[in-house]
């Protein structure tokens, strides 16, 4: 899609074209950052002028595309492109081949018009550098980067097969609420991660979130993120650009991209939920003065489903409230929000799913016992029923499992003590309408326990419970209710723990690092030592743990401890990794100061050599 001209972008501000045009231009606007930018322009030079004529058609040929170059040709010598997948204002995705290994991939190019210009440059490499940093599975994760024999950059991407929220909604309109949610339950999580490293993503909205036939949920397109206010999306960024789509836009990102926060993706996501609930979007105009004045001076659109509870409702307002402060506070705030309502929400019968999908969900099996008032229980409780499943199965979750769900599950299976003599709790895959037990969940189906009870399974005995505990019986886990019993406390350490705690106050307070060595033979209890520390600071600080799997290699433990905080494998692709560390710099020396220290990280991260 070629760029939309000044003379629609004028008429689109003034209001002055008719909806037919107005969705062409809207249509450019979604796809191109750099059409959204110069909307910005002139929609600022327009006040207190008069704006120039505009045709009174516009004609087809402005959003026809060019030849397309690029099928058949081979990128930095490695990637066949084989067909173009979709394209956008700044540039077009491919499907490619990697000629050597053969792995199907995502090429990201450039247009060629826009590959010399400084501030798209700049924006290409954010979305390299985030997607590398970020490490989150609800993130597109970036391969390998490049140039073409021109020298223009290209971005290698994992291939997702599947379609974006935007296509969705437009075929089938407002979602299910328990499938609204859990797309929004994972876009949250995916951000919420790229926030805790500062990474502010400004673009959300359904064209940028997609959904992988293998059911899950993955954020695109971080190419105008802002990284703690350094990493900035050109090296010119000025105060009051226009950098978003409008219509998810909060009102102080409107007003000026540079003031954009966190807050605002909060705002972004809300107006998502909002049109995934309604098919709507919160506000609509026909000018982005027009809009802007309707955010601020009109009630968000009601959300009018019977099936849409109260306090839902309230928190989708309360996200796209025009005062940041009104807001949730982060995204995980808002993340944890739509979880309590998902309990409350969530359907009573599986959802079919494609052949080719495939998710994690935990599973309670009931081989025998009062089916009727099981599947009673299992309404209250929020599981899906596995219709016609054998045994019975009742499932919690959708892709993922947490110590909260394996909560949920536990008391579901503890509240059937009166309806069947045993029942089973574990990870099991979904896929194509098929409920299969993982093999520990079906090794404990074909070899029960003697003693009737519910049972977990031993992976998901390791979850963090708050609600339900289990007691060993006969080699399993039977769950019972109440808080896991308190772990022995260690004795005779408390001089050693005091000094652990002291060193680790002495670096906050200093803001220096310290180094604490516990030396001693096999068997005299440091392992326990380190851990009951951990659990003294684990509330204040992130506590990350490493073990050395080259012996006695100079820095491992720091080299395996860096990598688990950037999120990034030690053994991923040299260009991602090479990303991750050049954006964790930048973010917390900024840009200057970064660049100085940037080897001796790389030193420290095994990237470069010392010399």
């Amino acid at each position: 899609m070629v760029c939309a001209d000044d003379a629609a972008l004028r008429a689109f501000v003034a209001g002055r074209l008719d909806p037919a045009e107005v969705q062409r231009v809207e249509a450019a606007l979604d796809a191109c950052a750099h059409c959204r930018a110069r909307l910005g322009e002139l929609a600022r030079s327009a006040e207190g002028k008069s704006l120039a004529s505009v045709p009174e058609t516009l004609t087809p040929d402005l959003f026809e595309p060019g030849p397309d170059p690029w099928p058949g040709t081979v990128l930095g010598g490695r990637y066949r492109v084989l067909r173009k997948l979709g394209s956008g204002g700044m540039g077009a995705v491919y499907e490619a081949e990697h000629e050597l290994i053969g792995r199907r991939v995502a090429v990201k190019l450039l247009h060629a018009e826009l590959a010399t210009k400084r501030e798209v440059l700049q924006r290409f490499r954010n979305e390299a550098r985030a997607a590398g940093a970020i490490g989150h599975p609800g993130i597109v994760r970036a391969l390998d980067v490049g140039r073409t024999e021109s020298g223009a950059p290209f971005l290698v991407l994992e291939l997702l097969e599947g379609r974006d929220l935007e296509t969705e909604l437009a075929a089938k309109g407002p979602l299910p609420v328990p499938e609204a949610i859990d797309i929004a339950v994972a876009v949250a999580d995916a951000v919420a991660a790229a926030h805790a490293l500062g990474i502010v993503h400004r673009d959300l909205k359904p064209a940028n979130v997609f959904l992988t036939d293998a059911g899950e949920v993955k954020v695109l397109d971080f190419g105008i993120s802002k990284v703690r206010g350094l990493l900035q999306t050109s090296p010119d960024t000025r105060s009051g650009m226009l950098l978003g789509t409008p219509a998810y836009m909060a009102p102080e990102q409107l007003r000026d991209a540079t003031a954009a926060d966190a807050r605002s993706d909060v705002y972004a996501l809300g107006a998502i939920l909002h049109r995934c609930l309604t098919g709507r979007l919160p506000h609509t105009a026909r000018s982005l003065p027009e809009l802007l004045a309707v955010i601020l001076t009109e009630e968000v659109a009601p959300i009018e489903r019977a099936d849409v509870r109260a306090p839902l409702a309230l928190l989708v307002r309360r996200a796209l409230d025009t005062d940041p402060e009104a807001r949730p506070a982060s995204m995980g705030e808002l993340r944890d929000a739509l979880r309590s309502h998902a309990a409350t929400t969530r359907r009573t019968t599986a959802r079919p799913l494609g052949d080719r999908e495939r998710r994690v969900v935990i599973a309670v099996l009931v081989p025998e016992g009062d089916r009727a008032g099981c599947d009673a229980a299992a309404e209250r409780a929020g599981a899906k029923i596995a219709p016609g499943a054998e045994p019975a199965t009742y499932l919690f979750g959708d892709g993922s499992w947490s110590g909260d769900l394996v909560d949920r599950a536990g008391l579901f299976a503890l509240s059937l003590a009166d309806l069947a003599p045993q029942v089973f709790v574990g990870p099991a895959t979904s896929s194509g309408g098929l409920i299969e037990p993982t093999g520990e969940l079906a090794a404990l189906l074909e070899s029960p326990p003697g003693q009737p009870g519910a049972f977990l399974s031993p992976s998901l005995t390791r979850a963090r419970l708050g609600e339900i505990s289990c007691d060993p019986v006969d080699g399993h886990a039977r769950l019972r209710r109440g808080k896991p019993a308190l772990a022995l406390p260690l004795l005779g350490r408390q001089a050693e723990r005091a000094q652990i705690t002291e060193a680790v106050e002495e670096a906050s307070d200093e803001r220096r690092p310290v180094v604490v060595f516990v030396e001693g033979a096999p068997g005299l209890g440091k392992s326990r030592l380190l851990s009951a520390a951990r659990e003294d600071i684990r509330d204040a600080w992130r506590v990350l743990d490493s073990r050395t799997r080259e012996r006695d290699a100079d820095l491992a433990v720091v080299r395996e401890l860096l990598w688990s905080f950037v999120g990034v494998e030690d053994r991923a692709d040299p260009a991602i990794r090479d990303a991750a560390v050049e954006a964790l710099v930048v973010a917390a020396c900024g840009e200057h100061r970064g660049r100085q220290h940037l080897h001796t990280l790389r030193v420290l991260f095994g990237l470069a050599d010392a010399n």
